[in-house]
């Protein structure tokens, strides 16, 4: 390839991969890789994947890299080319006996390696228009999604959630999955678990962040430059290791989103460990380089046109309650003086009830299902 185009190449590849590939299905009598070359596929991947140090392989074919910590590709985004990497904050420790699959030597990170078929899935869904969803506010829903779930305004610094593990049956094409949210402006992030075939066999950890309202300035995890990768034991992307069983044992993942007080990075905990944030700078000054103004627990779905929907959370509806109904609990949110406080006057929210609901439980027990929400469905919209 000439210089001039390896450079254009890169270029583009900084601020976002999305704005370079075109939608996976066929286009012209061409898809994906046929359009733009395998070359030029290998030479995103080359962009994306850093060397590394040393790498592990799952028995389910996943490769996870150790990487040095200051040569991950958050620092290929012009806007981090002078960051100084945050020391995270020890707020609180792992969650006991949780295990630890991988560790990575000192100075480096762990990171999943992007794959061709990531590449095509990631820009599958996002030519879905799937993440608009969780911005839109007037009712409007894009075709094809369905969301359910505890909807909070206000000033959010923090927002956290245990979030109930399913493993569900999704066709391809499709999608279902259950997130903490913040949001404020077109400034977006989310995370939680994500059943969808074309990315996955199974229920992952999944991240995805936004700057414009999910145009060009965003991605899944770390398919793009902007989330600084801090921890050597647990990559974005893995798969969830345990599942919820109707009538029996419930499972969660442990979902923390935080505005760090003093950097003002916004911070992920999973499974009670600090793994990485978003730097402020990635971050407009009305969005999220500001405390977030929206947050959410809940579940959203998707399903091609003339397609009936998928389920959501466990598949059941809401009033079925515990070991039936998937749900989020010990909600807590931080307001704008960093005060941790519960989400007073937050409401329930489903745009299609015959499939889909969602209801606030109240134990009055105390911690930690005062404040919890159930959600959930069968689908079939």
């Amino acid at each position: 390839m000439a210089a001039t185009s390896l450079v254009f190449f890169v270029r583009t590849l900084l601020i976002g991969f999305f704005t370079i590939v075109a939608d996976a299905a066929p286009k012209n009598g061409k898809i994906f890789g046929e359009e733009y070359g395998l070359e030029e596929i290998e030479k995103q991947l080359k962009a994306i994947n850093k060397p590394a140090i040393k790498s592990f392989t799952t028995g389910r074919g996943d490769i996870f890299d150790c990487v040095d910590i200051k040569k991950q590709l958050a620092f290929d985004h012009p806007l981090l080319k002078n960051h100084t990497i945050q020391k995270v904050p020890n707020l609180v420790s792992k969650r006991k006996n949780a295990p630890i699959r991988f560790e990575c030597p000192h100075g480096t990170v762990i990171v999943k390696r992007i794959t061709k078929q990531d590449l095509l899935s990631a820009h599958k869904l996002k030519s879905t228009g799937f993440e608009s969803l969780s911005l839109q506010t007037n009712g409007i829903r894009p075709n094809g999604h369905h969301s359910a779930g505890l909807g909070y305004r206000g000033q959010v610094s923090e927002a956290s959630g245990q979030i109930n593990a399913w493993n569900l049956s999704v066709s391809p094409g499709q999608f279902s999955q259950a997130r903490v949210l913040v949001s404020r402006q077109y400034n977006s992030i989310q995370a939680g678990w994500q059943v969808n075939p074309a990315r996955n066999t199974s229920t992952r950890f999944y991240t995805y962040w936004t700057a414009d309202g999910f145009k060009k300035r965003g991605c899944f995890d770390m398919h793009c430059p902007g989330f600084v990768q801090t921890s050597r034991t647990n990559p974005l992307g893995t798969y969830v290791d345990a599942f919820s069983l109707r009538d029996h044992r419930q499972y969660y993942i442990d979902v923390k989103i935080s505005r760090d007080p003093r950097s003002q990075n916004w911070l992920l905990f999973y499974e009670k460990e600090a793994i990485g944030y978003w730097p402020k700078e990635l971050f407009t000054a009305q969005g999220l380089a500001q405390v977030a103004s929206y947050a959410s627990w809940g579940g959203e779905v998707y399903s091609p046109i003339g397609e009936k929907s998928p389920p959501m959370g466990s598949g059941s509806f809401a009033q079925e309650g515990y070991g039936r109904a998937a749900f989020v609990n010990a909600i807590n949110v931080r307001d704008g003086l960093w005060r941790l406080t519960k989400p007073v006057g937050a409401k329930v929210y489903a745009d299609q009830p015959k499939c889909y609901n969602a209801k606030i439980f109240a134990s009055g027990d105390g911690e930690p299902w005062t404040t919890s929400v159930f959600f959930g469905g069968p689908g079939g919209c």
